[in-house]
């Protein structure tokens, strides 16, 4: 379980697959508490909470969370002028009371209406929330978001009625109306197509077509990331590997033509490697050539031909 909630942990602090969210606060409301009681005393992963603590009454809320009938603990800081009747978590490391919005360490998210706010989704840690004037990435306000239109949209995207944010910045040009998300990294409205937050210089929205391992393509041009490869014919284009693709006349290494490189006969032996049928090319650049029928070595000693 330890390694399940670990392996959870790393891909949504990296921002990758998003919709784990719930799956991991799912996982660890099912974990024990990190709360233990020793010898009348209340600890959090081995920290004795601060202050004193009434035994009999202490109950554990969440994870990262307890109260007794006087005060509220967030891990082992016991939050002052907080209100134990009414303390609640929301869930994403989010609490609240009938006066305050706390996260993950008790902090007070200065300014946040407990009574209206409320969390919007997002990656783990990273949080869209609002209230009923203001709306929150990370716990911090943005500060030209429209509260009362404001929306999470998916991934790491929100909008309002007059702006297109991804994370707590506006994305520069978007258009909250036409604006739609294609995969993780790519997203366009009716003007422009993005990638990861980034304008697609000369991309056509209409014609933009996504071919996986960070290749698109539109009606005219062909492009790894956000950057054109220069020279690619749209119609021809296939990706061989993560790191190789080609079209009717040129071979490309991660975007880059490689010079004299026959298409023809071109292929992937593995990871970086390729051959044609004269040469081998490593990370894209032609080596040495091939002996006729030789056997090429792999770094793993093992052969292909």
């Amino acid at each position: 379980m330890k390694i399940r909630i670990l392996f959870l942990l790393v891909i949504l602090s990296a921002g990758i697959y998003p919709c784990y969210s719930e799956v991991l606060m799912e996982i660890l409301a099912t974990e024990p508490a990190s709360y233990e009681i020793k010898n009348d005393k209340a600890y959090h992963d081995g920290r004795l909470l601060e202050g004193s603590v009434d035994i009999k009454t202490f109950k554990v809320i969440d994870f990262n969370s307890a109260k007794d009938k006087n005060s509220v603990f967030i891990r082992a800081n016991r939050i002052k002028n907080s209100s134990p009747e009414t303390f609640v978590s929301m869930g994403n490391e989010y609490y609240k009371d009938k006066n305050r919005v706390y996260n993950f360490e008790g902090n007070v998210i200065t300014g946040a209406d407990p009574a209206s706010f409320k969390i919007l989704g997002g990656n783990f840690g990273k949080i869209y929330a609002k209230d009923k004037n203001k709306a929150y990435y990370g716990y911090a306000p943005i500060p030209e978001a429209d509260a009362a239109s404001f929306e999470f949209i998916g991934d790491s995207f929100a909008k309002d009625k007059y702006r297109i944010y991804q994370w707590n910045f506006v994305l520069d040009g978007a258009d909250a109306g036409s604006f739609e998300i294609l995969d993780h990294s790519y997203s366009r409205d009716k003007n422009k197509v993005f990638w990861q937050g980034k304008s697609m210089h000369g991309a056509d929205p209409s014609a933009f077509v996504i071919l996986g391992s960070s290749y698109s393509k539109d009606k005219s041009q062909v492009y790894h990331q956000s950057m054109i490869i220069e020279g690619a014919d749209p119609a021809s284009f296939i990706i061989m590997d993560s790191l190789y693709s080609k079209d009717y006349k040129n071979v490309f290494f991660f975007g880059k033509k490689i010079d004299g490189a026959d298409v023809k006969t071109f292929k992937v032996l593995e990871g970086n490697y390729a051959r044609d049928k004269e040469y081998l090319y490593i990370d894209g650049v032609q080596t040495r050539k091939i002996n006729k029928g030789e056997k090429i070595n792999m770094p793993d000693n093992r052969v292909q031909q």
